[in-house]
């Protein structure tokens, strides 16, 4: 009589499908940078002739869902941060500087610098020279309030998994734009 012995299920390993979440460290530029909901710019400064913007950064905050009788810091009376101030100058290099590190790799080998590329090659509102000598402070406060929001917008977006990646098989710009960015969004700027 010839037996047939079957596979116990109790045998068998059950391997999950699910794969934990990567988490980046506090401390990488890109989780700080996700943090940062918006930034506006409403006051200047003229010291010795020179404009300073006064760059108003709004982080976002996490929502408790336990009710409480406290309003909410969201809306039009909400301040700031924390507030950093910078010469057009300071955009202006923050401009090129990113813009050199997206040129490093050819088009279409990194999707992350070709997004920062398209950017600088489409868009008109950047700080730039023409931009200094032919619009108003007032029109450049907004100009560079939404060129700023949008390159936080674009360093934090990270399409091709490059967290994933490690940091040898990234091209130069992922590891690059997001320190520059983050740099220039807090009190150091080191360039």
């Amino acid at each position: 009589m010839l037996q047939l012995k079957l596979p116990s299920t109790s045998s068998r390993q059950h391997k999950p499908t699910l794969q934990a979440k990567h988490l980046r460290p506090e401390w990488d530029p890109i989780t700080l940078l996700s943090k940062i909901d918006h930034v506006e710019i409403n006051h200047t400064r003229v010291r010795g002739g020179v404009v300073f913007y006064s760059v108003e950064v709004y982080l976002k905050h996490r929502v408790s869902r336990i009710p409480t009788n406290v309003k909410s810091a969201s809306g039009p009376n909400r301040t700031p941060d924390y507030v950093v101030k910078r010469r057009f100058s300071d955009f202006d290099l923050l401009r090129r500087h990113v813009g050199q590190h997206a040129r490093r790799e050819i088009m279409g080998a990194c999707p992350y610098c070709d997004r920062f590329r398209m950017f600088m090659l489409r868009c008109f509102k950047q700080p730039k020279v023409f931009v200094k000598l032919c619009v108003g402070v007032e029109a450049r406060k907004k100009l560079l309030a939404g060129f700023l929001n949008r390159v936080v917008e674009l360093a934090v977006a990270d399409e091709r998994g490059a967290a994933r990646l490690p940091r040898v098989c990234q091209c130069p710009g992922v590891r690059a734009i997001p320190i520059l960015v983050d740099q220039f969004m807090r009190r150091r700027y080191v360039v």
